[in-house]
Order: C-alpha cells, then structure tokens, then sequence
C-alpha cells in the first residue's frame, strides 16, 4: 500500500494550489461549518496591478460574503507585503508572528479584514509605527479583493501574503490556534503559529518549512518570471548565432545556382498557340489584268495597265542587255521568256516639203468660202424664177 505520505505529496503538486490541504497536515480545520471551510483562507494568487497608483490585489479560494461587514469578508484576516528596495522591515506585523526571509525587508504592509484595510510604511531602519496606520479602500468581488494605496507604483517588487483566522475583539486581529477542536478556530496538538496560508510557495516542502519555521518561503525571482527569462536567453542565443553566421561569411563569395526549369507539354502547347497568334500574314500583292502577281514589291505604270515585281523587271532587264540568268522566284511566265536582243529600225527617208504658207492657207480659204457663198446665191435666184 502506498505510504500516505507520499500519497498526500502526489496530490498537492497535481493541483495548482493547495493551501488548505497543507494547514491539514499542521492544523485541524475548526468544527464549525461557517468557519471549517478551508477555501475562505486559501490564497490563489497576489499580485500588483498597474495604474498610476500602486494597487494589489489578492484572490481567494472562495470568500463568503455573508455576515455584514464593510469589506464583504468575514472569516479571513490577510495581510500582504510589499518589498520594492533595499532596506525595510523584518518583522511582520504584530500577530502573525512570522518574518520576512532571511537579507530581505518589507517597505510596505497592508492588512485587510472585513472591517476595513490599511497600510504601513517602513523606513530604511525598518521602525514601523502602528498607529499611523492608513485608511485603504478595499472592495471584495467574486473571489477576488483589490486594494488601492496611496502611494506611487513600482516597476519591480517582491510580494508576499499569508491569511488567518479573523478575530474582531483582539487588537491585532489574528485567532490563535487551539490545542483542542473548537468551532472558531484551527487546532493543533503542537504550539503553532495561528498562519493557515503563506504565498508564494515553491512546493509542498517549503510550506511547510515556512509554518513550522515562521519565516516566509524565498522568493525565487524578483518579480521576474523564470519563464520570461528562459525566453529572453533563448532569444539572445538566437540573436548570437546569427551574428556569429554573417561574420563568418563576410568573406565567402555567394554562388548562384540556376537551375532550369523543365517546361510542361501544356505550357508548350500554349506558347505555341501565343506565337501562332501573334504572327500577321503578308499582303498578298495586286496581280495585273490577266497576269499572274509577282512575288516582289509591286510597283504600278502611271496607266495601271501593268504590275510587276521588281524582281521580275530586274531579270527582264538583266536578261535584255546582258542575257544573264533569271533571278530566283521569278515568274516562270517570264523566265520562260525568249532572250532576244533589242532591234533597231533603220531610219527612214527625209522627204523635202515646201515650207508652209501661212498666207497662201489664207487665201485659199477664203476663195472656198466666196465660191460656196456664190453657188448659194445661184440657188435662190434659180428658186424664185
């Protein structure tokens, strides 16, 4: 069979708090109802809000509202401290009876109660006097309280919290454990400090050692999560290596590797298609009446009575003076044709003419004209005889 022992330890780290579990083991919870549940002095979390000025807040396991008071808490006392520079306190509050940890120093403390919070200050010396006590206001909603002070914020603080039975009728405000179950208060058959719950608490052992010891448990951090730290050298290591990797290839000259990319069969296809697209057939030259069109650059007579390439007519012309070769492409129509060599006419006969009579054309006209002009005149006279 399991050792209980080390049954009870099992549970305490599977749950993330387990404060009431840990006072069992030291302290028997009181027989009352109203005051044995343990989760009314269960510290869950405390922390230190922002804002422009300091606030802290402090979750609980449960809190029970009921019973009148300003706060909205009954059963718990709590009291939290705040150590934000050197110096300070080691002494708690009067009550609790335990210390801060061993080089540390609180600067401020505040205790909370159903009637009413407030705070104190410590000096460098750490000389605290209790009766310049301040007023804090203090507000318990769910299961959480928010406290707001007066004083300025801090960037970087250790905060630390512990909780106790509430009695009103006594001056510090702390129930002391019995040695005998009684329905108000925890018991114990061993003298025990009247702390239920100190926060933080790094593990089972060190809660404890912190009740039995009467010094609250060490701080691992000074307000920096062991985790943000874990990431911020990962970060550095990484930062490192990259400087580290350009500073070794400053010197070492870059090679570029091409390598080619195969086309597909449907990208040839459409590139093929693109190209087929793009291309503009010729004009296909004028033919001339009843010929056949000329593969060359037409060129057109002043009648438009004939079209030719140049090819052609320089062929036709190469082959009339010189009887060269037809060039290539032309017309078989015309490189067919016969070479002959141009003919030329004798000149014909020079006949002599009389040179023209501009006067003597006069004359004669107009001896035509009286002559025709008198036969008209016999007509008539003939007429009217």
């Amino acid at each position: 069979m399991m050792p209980r022992a080390f049954a009870l330890a099992l549970m305490l780290l599977s749950a993330p708090h387990a404060a009431a579990d840990v006072a069992a083991t030291v302290l028997a919870p009181p027989t009352s109802v109203r005051y044995g549940d343990e989760a009314l002095y269960d510290i869950v979390d405390a922390s230190v809000l922002g804002g422009d000025r300091l606030r802290l807040r402090v979750e609980m396991g449960a809190i029970d509202p009921v019973g009148g008071l300003p706060i909205g808490i009954t059963q718990p006392i709590l009291e939290l401290y705040l150590d934000s520079s050197p110096g300070g306190a080691v002494d708690l509050l009067p009550g609790s009876g335990m210390q801060m940890p061993a080089g540390e120093g609180w600067n401020v403390a505040v205790r909370i109660t159903g009637d009413g919070a407030w705070a104190w200050l410590a000096d460098e010396t750490g000389v605290v006097d209790l009766a310049d006590a301040i007023e804090l206001d203090a507000v318990a909603s769910g299961r959480t309280i928010d406290v707001i002070t007066p004083f300025a914020p801090v960037e970087v603080a250790r905060l630390y919290a512990i909780s106790g039975v509430y009695d009103p009728f006594r001056v510090d405000g702390w129930r002391p454990t019995s040695r005998t179950a009684t329905p108000w208060a925890f018991s114990s058959a061993e003298p025990s400090l009247p702390v239920v719950d100190v926060f933080p608490v790094a593990d089972v052992a060190a809660r404890a050692r912190s009740l039995a010891e009467g010094v609250l448990p060490r701080r691992a951090t000074s307000g920096i999560d062991v985790r943000t730290t874990l990431w911020i050298a990962v970060m550095l290591a990484g930062l490192g290596l990259a400087i580290a990797g350009l500073w070794w290839r400053r010197g070492t000259p870059t090679t570029v590797v091409v390598v080619p990319r195969t086309v597909t069969e449907e990208e040839a296809t459409l590139a093929a298609a693109v190209r087929a697209a793009s291309i503009v057939p010729p004009i296909p030259p004028r033919a001339p009446p009843g010929g056949v069109a000329s593969q060359g650059r037409p060129i057109v007579d002043p009648n438009d009575e004939l079209l030719i390439g140049e090819s052609e007519m320089d062929a036709v012309l190469a082959r009339l003076s010189g009887g060269l070769e037809p060039a290539e492409g032309l017309d078989p129509a015309i490189a067919q044709a016969p070479t002959v060599a141009p003919a030329v006419a004798p000149a014909a006969p020079r006949l002599a003419l009389p040179a023209p009579d501009p006067f003597g054309e006069y004359e004669s006209a107009t001896r035509a004209a009286d002559e025709a002009e008198g036969r008209d005149d016999d007509r008539l006279e003939s007429s009217r005889r």
